[in-house]
C-alpha cells in the first residue's frame, strides 16, 4: 500500500482530482502571445490559486529570460507538448448553461490558438456525472490519448474509467482498456506504437501497482510481470528510453529500478538503489545509456533529498552537485536533453498547498554544473525544450 511523506506528498491525488472547479466562464479560448517555437523554451504552468483546475500555461524564455503567458486560466492539467502543439484539459463551471464542463483542447504555438477536441460535462440536475482526469499528445502528434471519467451518482469517486485514444485526423476513436485506475498515469513510447498505464479488474474504484501495455491501435495488450510497489505517490512510475527499447518501472519497497525490455516486454535487469541512501523517486532517461533520479530519505520525521545519475554502461551511480537550502527536489523534467535536467522544489517545511503554490523550477547544466531559477512558483509541470 501507498502512503505519503508527512505533508508533501500528496501532489498526485490533487492532481487528479476532480472536486475543485474553477469560478470563472470562459468565452473563447483564452491564449497569449505568439511564442514562435518551442526551441530553447521551459514550457510550465502556473497556479493562480490553491484550486488544481485555475492554472495558466507559460512559455519561458532561456536566452531573453521572458516569460509568456500562452493558455490563460480554468486549465485543470496539461502534458508534454508535441509538434508544437500542447495538450491540456479545461475545467470551468458555465454559468449559461448552469453546469460545469471539463474539454480537451490542443493549443498550436505555430498559430497561436486553441482547438476543442471533446468536451463532457457534470450536471447534476441532469444526474450527470463525466471529466477527464488525464491527457496527453502521441510524439508524431497525430493522437490524443486521454482518460475518461463517469459514475452514476454526485460522488467525488469515479467508479468508471476508460483510457481511450483519439485519431485527430480521421476522429476514429478506440477504447484501449475498459477499466484503469482512479490515479491515473501513462506514457506513450517515443515512436508512438505503445502506450503504458496502471489498470486491471477493480482499478477504477481502489488503484493498483498492475502496469499494462496497450499497443495505440488497439491490437495488443499486455500486464507486465514486474514486481512493482510504490511507497509514496512521488515521481513517475515508470518512463520509455528515447529509442522506445526500454521501459523503467520502480519498486520503492526494495528501492529498485526494473529495466523491461519492449522487445521482450520482460525483465532485462535490475538497478540496486539503496548506494544512494534513499528511496528512489522519479527515474527518467538522460537518454538511451544512462538514468537520472531523485534519492528520498526520511529519517526522524526529517526529509532529505539527492539528484543522482546513473550509467547504463557502467552501473555506475554519480551524485549530482544539487543543494538547494531549505528545499527539497520534487519532481525532474522527463524531457532531459545534452546534459541539461530541469527539476522542481518545494520548500523543506511544505505544507499540502506548497505542492500547487509555492514549487520552484531549476535549470541544472550537468557539464559545468551550474544551476539557474527559472519561471515563477507554483509551477507543477514543466517541460525543457532545446
Amino acid at each position: 500500500m501507498k502512503t505519503f511523506l508527512p505533508n508533501i506528498l500528496c501532489a498526485l491525488i490533487f492532481v487528479f482530482s476532480l472536486n475543485s472547479c474553477s469560478k470563472t466562464d470562459p468565452t473563447s479560448p483564452d491564449n497569449g502571445n505568439s511564442t514562435s517555437t518551442l526551441s530553447g523554451k521551459v514550457i510550465y504552468n502556473f497556479g493562480l490559486d490553491d484550486r488544481d483546475t485555475n492554472r495558466i500555461i507559460y512559455a519561458y524564455d532561456l536566452q531573453s529570460g521572458s516569460n509568456s503567458p500562452i493558455v490563460k486560466g480554468n486549465v485543470y492539467c496539461f502534458t508534454k507538448p508535441e509538434k508544437n502543439k500542447v495538450p491540456y484539459i479545461r475545467s470551468y463551471f458555465n454559468n449559461a448553461m448552469n453546469k460545469h464542463l471539463y474539454q480537451i483542447e490542443i493549443y498550436d504555438f505555430l498559430a497561436n490558438k486553441s482547438d476543442i477536441i471533446s468536451s463532457t460535462e457534470r450536471n447534476p440536475m441532469k444526474n450527470i456525472f463525466r471529466g477527464y482526469s488525464y491527457v496527453a499528445l502521441t510524439p508524431d502528434a497525430k493522437s490524443i490519448v486521454y482518460v475518461f471519467d463517469s459514475t452514476n451518482t454526485n460522488t467525488t469517486l469515479y467508479q468508471n474509467r476508460k483510457l481511450v485514444v483519439r485519431n485527430l485526423e480521421s476522429n476514429r476513436t478506440i477504447v484501449l482498456a475498459k477499466e484503469v485506475a482512479k490515479e491515473q498515469y501513462f506514457k506513450i513510447s517515443p515512436d508512438s506504437k505503445y502506450i503504458v498505464y496502471f489498470g486491471g479488474e477493480g482499478s477504477s474504484s481502489f488503484g493498483n501497482d498492475e502496469i499494462y501495455i496497450s499497443s495505440l491501435d488497439g491490437t495488443f495488450e499486455k500486464k507486465l510481470d514486474v514486481d512493482t510497489k510504490y511507497m509514496y505517490d512521488f515521481g513517475t512510475w515508470f518512463e520509455w528510453s528515447p529509442d522506445s527499447k526500454y521501459l523503467i518501472c520502480v519498486n520503492q519497497e526494495r528501492d529498485k529500478i526494473i529495466v523491461v525490455n519492449t522487445n521482450t516486454w520482460l525483465k532485462e535487469k535490475e538497478i540496486d538503489c539503496s548506494s544512494t541512501g534513499g528511496v528512489v523517486g522519479f527515474p527518467i532517461f538522460i537518454d538511451n545509456l544512462s538514468i537520472a533520479l531523485i534519492s528520498i530519505k526520511r529519517e526522524n520525521q526529517k526529509v532529505t533529498t539527492r539528484l543522482f545519475s546513473y550509467s547504463l554502461i557502467d552501473n555506475v551511480f554519480t551524485a549530482l552537485d544539487v543543494n538547494i537550502e531549505n528545499e527539497l527536489l520534487f519532481k525532474l523534467n522527463p524531457t532531459a536533453k545534452n546534459g541539461t535536467l530541469v527539476f522542481s522544489t518545494i520548500p523543506t517545511n511544505a505544507t499540502e498547498l506548497d505542492i500547487f503554490r509555492n514549487n520552484q523550477i531549476y535549470l541544472y547544466n550537468a557539464k559545468d554544473k551550474s544551476i539557474k531559477k527559472i519561471g515563477e512558483k507554483s509551477s507543477f509541470d514543466f517541460f525543457l525544450f532545446d
